[in-house]
């Protein structure tokens, strides 16, 4: 067993042995077998808001829509065209392609609705040589964020609390 009693793990990540990496194909079965296979597996993993009511252990019967619109899941295959779903493109770091990281591009960030202010865009950025990205890591527990990033999203997060009456 597993810390806390679970019987085991399902790895996601983008490497060879991860769980979507073996999974079949999606699409016609006519398809033209030279295309990049991984462009056919798909699966989506829901990040909601952990605070919503849906998303705790303690609440109970809710409306079928209520759960589509707040509830995590996890989902392989084809999406379900009658949940409202939005996507983010992942990337490939040219240095580390045979690595299961996830990158993804960073337009912006915002707290409490607002984009935080005074951001270089290319702190997010990878270089052509693979260094810098964002990688999205469901794995780890901690968020690391280069300090360009950091001071304004803390001051940001300070003033949402002010805003509350609450302080950092």
């Amino acid at each position: 067993n597993f810390v806390g009693g679970s019987s085991g793990v399902l790895g996601l990540g983008r490497g060879m042995l991860s769980f979507p990496s073996q999974l079949p194909p999606i699409g016609d079965k006519d398809q033209d077998k030279d295309k990049d296979k991984d462009n056919n597996q798909r699966f989506s993993y829901c990040f909601t808001d952990f605070f919503h009511p849906t998303n705790s252990s303690t609440s109970h019967e809710h409306e079928h829509e209520e759960q589509q619109q707040h509830g995590s899941y996890l989902q392989f295959g084809v999406p379900q065209p009658s949940l409202p779903l939005h996507y983010t493109p992942l990337l490939t770091n040219p240095v580390m392609e045979g690595l299961s990281y996830y990158y993804v591009g960073v337009r912006s960030v915002t707290v409490s609705g607002r984009p935080v202010p005074g951001i270089d865009e290319r702190v997010w950025s990878m270089d052509e040589l693979g260094h810098g990205g964002t990688v999205v890591d469901t794995g780890t527990t901690l968020t690391y964020l280069p300090r360009p990033a950091y001071e304004p999203i803390l001051e940001e997060i300070k003033a949402a609390l002010l805003c509350l009456g609450l302080e950092l």
